[in-house]
Order: C-alpha cells, then sequence, then structure tokens
C-alpha cells in the first residue's frame, strides 16, 4: 500500500505546494517508508521553492532526509542556510528536533547553535557534541 502511496506522490510532486511536500516526506519518515525516488525529487522542488518554506516545513524535511539518511548536498545548504532565520518561529521541543536532523545530516551553523542555546534552558549542554 504505501509504495503505491509513494509512487504516487511521486507522480504528483509537481502540483503539491512545497509546504505538502515536507508533510509528506515526514509522514513517510515516519512511517520508516523510504521512497528514494520521491526524497531526491522532492529536494529539487525545494530547492526551486525554499523561499516559501516556514520554518515548521524546513524541521520536517529535515527531519526525514535525516530519517532516511539521505545526503542531499543542495538539500543541506539549503538548510544551512535557511534554518538560522527561521528558527525563531520554532518551539522548543521542534527546534531540539531540528538540531537532532542537523547533526544526523552534518548541518551545523554557529547561528542555528546559537539560537538553540538561546532558546532551550537547558543549562550547561555540551553543544560542540551536536556538531560534527
Amino acid at each position: 500500500l504505501f509504495d503505491r502511496l509513494g509512487m504516487a506522490a511521486l507522480m504528483s510532486l509537481h502540483v503539491f505546494h512545497p509546504a505538502e511536500v515536507c508533510r509528506t516526506l515526514r509522514g513517510f519518515a515516519l512511517l520508516a517508508v523510504q521512497q528514494d525516488a520521491m526524497v531526491l525529487r522532492s529536494g529539487d522542488l525545494l530547492i526551486q521553492k525554499q523561499t516559501e518554506l516556514s520554518g515548521e516545513d524546513l524541521a520536517a524535511a529535515a527531519f526525514a532526509y535525516a530519517r532516511f539518511d539521505t545526503l542531499v548536498p543542495s538539500v543541506n545548504r539549503m538548510l544551512e542556510t535557511r534554518l538560522p532565520s527561521v528558527a525563531h518561529e520554532l518551539n522548543g521541543f521542534t527546534l531540539t528536533d531540528v538540531m537532532v536532523s542537523c547533526s544526523r545530516l552534518a548541518v551545523c551553523t554557529p547561528q542555528l547553535v546559537a539560537h538553540f542555546t538561546a532558546r532551550v534552558p537547558w543549562g550547561e549542554l555540551q553543544l560542540t557534541r551536536l556538531c560534527r
């Protein structure tokens, strides 16, 4: 069933709003159903429409790519560039989830770490271990 859903989503990606693409990827990631072609093609769409993505959308995309252990250099560059500027939109839980996802993707910028340390009150957390 999920393979057919993945193929249908792949064939329809061009009509999805970028936020819907992020939510679709996150849904498949939560179910641990990897559709390689959809993940790779989604990356191209997200790069083209990155200015339309909110912090929540980027968090969902980061989660999905990290969960699938899929490193797409252009998606990683987009996350490095865009996440620091939208991190203020995220609540502490989502920001923590983003940091874990970014660590798995080797996406770590000083601005994002600074946002994380300012927003999550965990005292003396050793954040140097979050970045590879």
